[in-house]
């Protein structure tokens, strides 16, 4: 278990911080609705290869397939949860900032489900 959440910490780290600064970048020439779109897509694929790699999953095509359904319903849950605190709910504070609840909140519940999956492979 500790084991685990320290993999995926780490993963998880990493993706945060390539993804706000992928973020911010392109926030800066398009929308940042879409911004996020293009952000999430390529966090998943990052995402994808380094929970493989650390052997947090088990490299198998069940698995391959369960953790691209996973991400799949994630990544709609990110968009969806930024784009309704961006145009409903935090309309007056920044999309960076919104960004970044966006996933620290994906993070939480993402850990949880991940951890659930991950040790009915172990």
């Amino acid at each position: 278990m500790i084991n685990f959440f320290y993999k995926y910490f780490l993963i998880s780290v990493l993706s945060f911080i390539i993804s706000n600064l992928i973020f911010f970048f392109l926030e800066k020439n398009i929308h940042p609705s879409f911004a996020s779109l293009i952000t999430i897509i390529i966090i998943f694929n990052l995402n994808t290869l380094l929970l493989f790699k650390s052997k947090l999953f088990l490299q198998n095509k069940e698995n391959y397939f369960k953790l691209l359904i996973i991400s799949i319903l994630f990544r709609i849950f990110e968009f969806i949860l930024f784009n309704c605190l961006y145009f409903f709910i935090l309309v007056d504070l920044k999309s960076n900032y919104i960004f970044i609840i966006t996933l620290v909140t994906s993070y939480i519940v993402k850990s949880i489900v991940y951890y659930k999956n991950s040790f009915k492979n172990i």
